[in-house]
This record gives structure tokens, C-alpha cells and sequence, in this order.
């Protein structure tokens, strides 16, 4: 006889560990610096740059992989609006190496926000595409300042195509799914969006089977009933 008590305290444990071994993330070198087109940002100079004026800012973790691959993106976006440094910077800072003010509520990487130096709570950039058109045309949307219109971006381009309310609930979807939540007390590893909604998925699904089981365990005769109703059906015809 299966026990639903006794299968969830088994189950629930072997899919977080199922996570963990596909989560383990490994220490990597950080985004190299570009000291010429991007600012690096640290405790002696985040206050200094956030209050001055607009700055695009990067927060990053050296082991996550969607990180790095806005590597080539963040260097585009530095070159581009190298012309225009003293009304927009962009910046980046490693969030794992550095203290981060709670308040800004950093919590999964890469977090992308824009900071105009009015004193006022900056914009976090969550539901666009995070190639080079996309941030560029956001940057100058939220500040009025333009990328030199003569750069070429060598980072790939966002895919095209959806409709305006699909597409925008795609951009939510896959913002969350391509990014990386710092494990509490674990500082090196990650879990991403991915696998929190596999895992989620997955406790749904098992949740399922243990409600079709506490119910065919609570009420055996329900089970038993088509079976009993195929035993009849040939004795009645038999008779007849």
C-alpha cells in the first residue's frame, strides 16, 4: 500500500538535490575590464558615479553565465556612448566582490539598472531584449542621449518577430529564465530561472500523482469499479 505521507518527505529532497547537481555553478574569471569605455565600479566610486548624472549600470557575478555573455554587449554599449560620457555612463560592478546597498535589491544576475542622478530610485531594465539595439534605444529613450550613429555593434542581434503583448510577456518569461539567483549562505553558486521553473513544473506534476493517490488509497472502490463493471458486462450477456 503507498502512503502519500511517507513518498513527499522522499520526493521533495531528491528534487532539490537533483537541482543542486545541475546548479553547481564554478568559480570563473571575472568580465575583463575596459577601463577606456567602461567605468568599473567599486565601494570608493558607485556613490560617485550613480549621483553625478545617468549612469547604466551592470551588476554582475563573475561565475554566471548569462553575464558573460553580455560581455560583448556592455563593450558595444561603452564605445557607443563613449562620446557622450560626461551625460551617460556605463558602468558595471561585480556584485559577489563588492558590498551592494540592500536597498537596490540585487538578487539575481545579470540586474541591469539605470541610475539618473537626481536622487530619485533607479529603473531596472527587466522586459527588453538584452542585445545592443535594445538597451542602446532604452538608454536614449529614459536619458534623450543617442549612441554615436556611426557604431557598428559587433555583439549579436536580439531574434525578431511576435506580436506587441506576446512579445513583451515572452521578454518577462525569458528575462526570468536567463537569469542566475545567488544561492542563499553560497555565495559561488547559482540556480537559474530555468530550473526554478523545472523545478516548480516538476513539484506541480508530483503533487498531481500524490493527489491521484491519496484519492484512489482513500476510496479503493472507485479504483475497483470499471473493473467490476467489465466482470458484469460478459455474465449478463451470457445469460441473455
Amino acid at each position: 500500500k503507498i502512503h502519500v505521507s511517507t513518498m513527499m518527505p522522499r520526493i521533495l529532497p531528491a528534487a532539490l538535490v537533483l537541482l543542486c547537481c545541475f546548479q553547481v555553478a564554478t568559480c570563473a574569471d571575472a568580465p575583463a575590464a575596459d577601463e577606456k569605455d567602461v567605468t568599473v565600479l567599486t565601494p570608493a566610486n558607485f556613490a560617485d558615479v550613480t549621483k553625478k548624472g545617468n549612469a547604466l549600470v551592470e551588476f554582475y557575478a563573475p561565475w554566471c553565465g548569462h553575464c558573460k555573455n553580455l560581455i560583448p554587449v556592455w563593450e558595444d554599449l561603452g564605445k557607443a556612448f563613449a562620446g557622450s560620457s560626461d551625460k551617460v555612463t556605463i558602468a558595471k560592478i561585480d556584485a559577489t566582490a563588492n558590498d551592494i546597498p540592500k536597498a537596490l535589491g540585487v538578487t539575481g544576475f545579470p540586474t541591469l539598472m539605470l541610475f539618473q542622478g537626481d536622487g530619485s530610485p533607479p529603473e531596472r531594465y527587466a522586459t527588453g531584449d538584452r542585445d545592443y539595439a535594445s538597451l542602446a534605444a532604452w538608454v536614449t529613450k529614459k536619458t534623450g542621449v543617442a549612441p554615436a550613429a556611426d557604431y557598428k555593434p559587433t555583439s549579436p542581434k536580439a531574434p525578431a518577430g511576435g506580436s506587441a503583448g506576446a512579445k513583451t510577456l515572452g521578454k518577462k518569461i525569458i528575462a526570468f529564465l536567463s537569469t542566475e539567483f545567488e544561492v542563499p549562505l553560497l555565495p559561488t553558486h547559482a540556480i537559474s530561472g530555468l530550473w526554478i521553473a523545472a523545478v516548480i513544473i516538476f513539484l506541480l506534476f508530483i503533487a498531481a500523482i500524490a493527489l491521484v493517490v491519496a484519492f484512489v488509497a482513500k476510496d479503493p472502490a472507485a479504483a475497483a469499479a470499471p473493473k467490476a463493471a467489465a466482470n458484469t458486462a460478459p455474465k449478463a450477456a451470457k445469460k441473455d
